[in-house]
């Protein structure tokens, strides 16, 4: 009765498929290459229906270019009537994956922060400040530098690692999040040396990290 409420407690199944499959949706905004189910989704779905790919891929990130994969991939990108993407690189691993896809119109939806969220709560801590460098500790003439993700390989931790190994100064780094990479790169930074620069601190609720 309310499809709103459907599409947000039900996920990707044989209903939403056959819905896409009659014609019963005008416009379906496809979150990009994640399930066997939301392939035939789109590759299947009804001629009425508008199918929009979001895409925030990019070439360095994306370990499946080629094989069954890309091919996959390819057709997704065909089935396409629009693109929705953050940034210019999403664009590019589209067009490499598909040339054809050069001339799909594409329509640009940033990382959006909500600054006014931020705002109110630095203000209200900002005495607390020194108290949570000193709690990570930061000496006084050190950049804190934090970093918030999913420990996995698309989100470009690793090649962090390395950047602090290759660059010395005074700054620390906090990362946030979990994932199944997190103990491999604590021990990688132990093995290092860079330890001590680079702290992995797990995943903190949003409320307390922001």
């Amino acid at each position: 009765k309310n499809p709103v409420e459907f599409f947000r407690h039900t996920t990707w199944n044989r209903d939403i498929n056959a819905l896409l499959a009659g014609g019963s949706v005008d416009f379906c905004l496809h979150a990009s290459f994640m399930s066997i189910g939301q392939w035939w989704g789109m590759l299947h779905h009804h001629p009425d229906t508008r199918m929009m790919l979001w895409c925030e891929s990019n070439l360095a990130s994306s370990r499946v270019n080629s094989g069954p994969g890309g091919w996959i991939k390819a057709r997704l990108i065909r089935a396409a009537d629009a693109f929705a993407c953050p940034g210019e690189r999403a664009v590019e691993y589209i067009h490499a994956l598909e040339p054809s896809s050069k001339n799909t119109p594409v329509v640009w939806l940033p990382n959006i922060v909500d600054t006014g969220l931020f705002r109110g709560r630095v203000a209200a801590h900002r005495a607390e400040r020194d108290a949570i460098r000193r709690e990570a500790g930061v000496a006084e003439n050190e950049l804190l530098i934090l970093g918030v993700g999913r420990h996995v390989h698309n989100k470009g931790f690793g090649q962090l690692l390395d950047a602090v190994a290759a660059v010395p100064g005074p700054y620390k780094i906090l990362i946030s999040g979990g994932g199944n990479l997190r103990d491999g790169w604590i021990a990688d930074c132990a093995r290092r040396g860079i330890d001590g620069r680079l702290r992995f601190a797990g995943e903190i609720k949003e409320q307390e990290l922001v």
